[in-house]
């Protein structure tokens, strides 16, 4: 079994469509997804934490971590953000080594990289990995009603997405948001349990 939570979610979907040779159960405990929603409500937030560097990815990256009384209120968002460009848009060549998806002074977004985020976006893939997910043996996905990051919404389009494709799964809210969920591992936990029981 693969499972995670929030970005880790996202992996073990994405392992679990890439790898159905290797898993036969996988767990998403508020996993991302529909990066329109998740990701792109961010950008105003990354360029407001950049304009303390003058705009400046890399001038932000030469001095991490900030100490915390310099952090600014976006600082968290900003990284989280970054982070996601080294995953979503790799580029060796850049000076950072990856491409932002907007640019850092205007916030204007850049189609080209935006795209390549996207091919990276289970809703995006879901289609194409249905037969993958088929096989799963579970496929338990789980997201609080009120996530911080909106990822209710993405975890909702997606589990529809999948019922159209005819994956079967489990998929449930549950009330709280995107922090201390740790309980719900006991409810994957147990269906896990379960399963190899059998």
């Amino acid at each position: 079994a693969v499972m995670g939570k929030s970005s880790g979610g996202y992996g073990a979907t994405v392992l679990a469509m890439r790898h159905p040779d290797v898993f036969s159960a996988a767990v998403d405990h508020s996993g991302d997804k529909y990066f329109e929603l998740c990701y792109k409500a961010d950008i105003p937030a990354a360029v407001a934490a950049l304009a303390r560097y003058e705009h400046s990815p890399a001038r932000f990256l030469k001095d991490f971590p900030q100490p915390p009384l310099e952090r600014g209120r976006h600082w968290f968002t900003l990284v989280n953000m970054l982070a996601m460009a080294s995953c979503y848009s790799p580029n060796p060549a850049s000076e950072i080594g990856f491409d932002l998806p907007f640019d850092p002074r205007t916030g204007e977004l850049r189609d080209e990289v935006w795209g390549r985020w996207l091919a990276h976006d289970p809703i995006t893939s879901a289609a194409a990995h249905a037969e993958a997910l088929k096989r799963l043996q579970l496929y338990f996905l789980d997201c609080g009603r009120w996530d911080e990051h909106h990822l209710q919404l993405g975890n909702r389009i997606f589990s529809d997405r999948l019922t159209a494709l005819g994956v079967p799964h489990v998929y449930e809210e549950f009330d709280g948001g995107h922090m201390n969920v740790a309980h719900r591992y006991d409810v994957s936990l147990q269906r896990l349990s379960a399963l190899f029981r059998d």
